[in-house]
């Protein structure tokens, strides 16, 4: 096999480093990502509606996009679902929450019918209260698991009048940065 020359290889060269008329040539065959600003995250609708309005304000005319996330690495401690009548299950329920203990019933899903005690980012929390509701006698069980959340994100264009003053309207402040617009 030959060995080929380097002044045969194709030279890399970064997008700054590019003429203009190389990075938005009209008539390219596939046409180039268009930038906006993103701002966010929010956990839930009414927040970002609320930025929404201070970035119209702001005269930053954008739109608001909502994205499925998974969030992995939460632990989860549970009673799991039986074949114990729903009244007793319901019961049980009302017991742990007599005695303090954080719970709900899960209604629906693979696990509907289990205690739910909740999701934790630490491992060493989870195991925590796993051990000492074992202790109280429950048996409960623990297992990582990956929750799909929605998340409110706030797009404009690149260059749409007022981006940089939306990072100082923010309350509670977020991220702003730089993404591939992804208006649907």
């Amino acid at each position: 096999m030959a060995q080929q020359s380097t002044t045969d290889l194709p030279t890399l060269r970064l997008l700054t480093e590019a003429p203009e008329s190389v990075v938005s040539a009209p008539g390219d065959a596939e046409p180039q990502a268009q930038w906006c600003w993103v701002a966010g995250p929010w956990p839930d609708a009414q927040q970002a509606r609320g930025w929404w309005r201070q970035a119209m304000a702001a005269d930053a005319d954008g739109w608001l996009q909502s994205v499925k996330v998974r969030k992995e690495g939460l632990h989860w401690v549970y009673l799991a679902a039986s074949d114990t009548p729903r009244e007793q299950v319901v019961a049980q329920l009302k017991e742990l929450q007599a005695q303090g203990v954080d719970s709900f019933l899960v209604s629906d899903g693979d696990d509907a019918g289990a205690i739910s005690f909740g999701y934790f980012s630490s491992e060493e929390s989870a195991r925590g209260l796993a051990m000492t509701l074992r202790s109280a006698g429950h048996a409960v069980e623990m297992r990582p698991t990956v929750r799909e959340l929605t998340e409110y994100w706030y797009f404009l264009p690149g260059d749409a009048v007022g981006a940089g003053r939306l990072q100082l309207a923010a309350v509670p402040p977020v991220r702003l940065s730089r993404a591939s617009c992804g208006e649907d």
